[in-house]
């Protein structure tokens, strides 16, 4: 069997023995300013050119429409045709995160076959287990430092290396953190193989960053990426991994896949393999390190993300629901709003219940995560307010909305008209594609929000969230 390696998913290998490459860079020790401020504080407006173009060319099409009475229209239609189609071409190849496949872009979905997990050929033993102490981190993202009026205070995060920042193949959905015994904070990410790319068989990887240093010299920090296995070492294809979450030693990974309805649960300290290198690599893909399941448990709703409330104890799911016009851009009216798929369930891992779970909806539409906690402290019980954060958001062109909500119990939560009852609510603006919403509480008591976008500039980053009190 020839040799593959873990691709850097621009279509080119990565090089031999890129995993142990310690790619010491030069430029460590220089912060990297983050230069995508935006001109207006309502929004995110460093965006590719594109989208006035796509106004012209919407223009143009529509002028060859009205002109069917003239004898030049068959002319002209044929040169809209080879415009649109240019500029398509052309959009794609130098701005591939902005722009989704074409039947996305009208709320469709791409026929693609079927993907079918791959698996290795024979397991792994104990032998081959390892923990994060241990990983080899190949990959570095370079740091931004200082705040951006487009992210509403961001204090601190990073961008991605070159290949994962331009990459059709995977698209970053959810994020966590882990700060270990030993000293060392992680922030995770979750990736999920494009169908239309056929990357499907793939399903969901992690990628595992050291920001020990962050808010220190650092410029760059080592990251790596880990693909998700089942039980028997087999892929998870098609699972869209929309959201993480991280507690006591296990990473909770939302699955929404057509019957399933499920969060998966990877226990990162005992399930986290080493493959041997040669063949056993090549047969997933060239990936040196895996992360296996070890158990899951069905939810009442569709987890299209997930989410822990550090002060209630409890876990959070919600679910997407799509709204809004036939080119895929956010909506906050009302009619959007009071759709009771637009739902929330907070519960205790061991006490989710199927049959009669207490439902919060309706909520907002395009839901992409939802994080909670009491303000005022961080000690849990002794809080002045709860606070509900929501992202929404939809395509790569549309800002993504953060909705900050004060004073909702979910503890003694129903099904109601939400919409138009919010008084205390507040809605920030983000760059499009904002994802999920992760609370990191270091061991300082600190609590800090972090984010996650997929296109455009993917950026990682977090706020202390005491400004994102309202």
């Amino acid at each position: 069997m020839p040799e593959v390696h873990e691709e850097d998913d621009e279509g080119r290998p990565a090089s031999i023995g890129a995993e142990d490459d310690d790619d010491d860079d030069e430029h460590d020790g220089i912060l990297s300013p983050l230069s995508i401020e935006s001109s207006s504080p309502a929004g995110y407006s460093s965006r590719p050119s594109s989208t006035s173009t796509a106004r012209k060319l919407l223009f143009l099409v529509t002028n060859c429409r009205r002109s069917l009475r003239h004898r030049h229209t068959s002319t002209c239609l044929a040169v809209s045709f080879i415009i649109v189609a240019t500029s398509f071409f052309l959009a794609r190849r130098f701005f591939p995160t902005y722009l989704p496949s074409i039947p996305a872009i009208f709320g469709g979905k791409s026929k693609e076959p079927s993907a079918y997990a791959i698996c290795l050929s024979q397991p792994l033993s104990d032998l081959n287990r390892t923990d994060l102490a241990k990983m080899n981190l190949n990959r570095r993202a370079p740091a931004f430092s200082g705040s951006s009026k487009s992210l509403n205070g961001a204090i601190g995060g990073f961008l991605w290396n070159d290949g994962d920042a331009k990459t059709t193949k995977w698209r970053p959905q959810g994020v966590a953190s882990i700060n270990t015994d030993g000293g060392r904070r992680f922030v995770l990410v979750s990736w999920y193989g494009r169908k239309d790319e056929g990357y499907a068989e793939r399903g969901a990887r992690i990628s595992f960053v050291d920001i020990s240093t962050m808010h220190t010299t650092a410029a760059l920090y080592p990251y790596r990426h880990v693909l998700l296995v089942d039980e028997n070492f087999c892929t998870l294809p098609s699972i869209h991994a929309g959201g993480i979450e991280y507690q006591n030693g296990k990473l909770y990974v939302a699955d929404s896949r057509k019957g399933q309805q499920a969060v998966l649960v990877f226990h990162v300290n005992t399930s986290l393999y080493e493959i041997p290198a040669g063949d056993m690599q090549n047969e997933l893909f060239g990936y040196r390190y895996i992360l296996r399941s070890t158990s899951s448990f069905h939810v009442p709703i569709k987890p299209s993300f997930i989410s822990y409330d550090l002060d209630l104890g409890q876990f959070i799911v919600g679910t997407y629901a799509r709204c809004g016009n036939t080119i895929g851009l956010h909506t906050d009216t009302k009619t959007c709003m009071n759709k009771s798929e637009n739902r929330l369930v907070w519960f205790a891992e061991e006490e989710v219940s199927l049959t009669q779970p207490n439902y919060c909806s309706p909520f907002f539409s395009e839901m992409q995560g939802a994080v909670s906690a009491r303000s005022g402290t961080s000690n849990k019980g002794h809080s002045s307010k709860f606070i509900l954060w929501i992202v929404s958001s939809y395509g790569p062109y549309a800002d993504s909305h953060l909705h900050i909500v004060s004073g909702f119990d979910p503890l003694s939560c129903t099904d109601h008209s939400f919409a138009g009852e919010l008084s205390d609510m507040k809605t920030l603006h983000y760059p499009p594609g904002l994802e999920d919403l992760h609370i990191e509480e270091n061991n300082k008591d600190e609590r800090y929000m972090w984010m996650v976008t997929e296109f455009g500039t993917r950026m990682v980053f977090s706020t202390s969230l005491e400004t994102l009190f309202i």
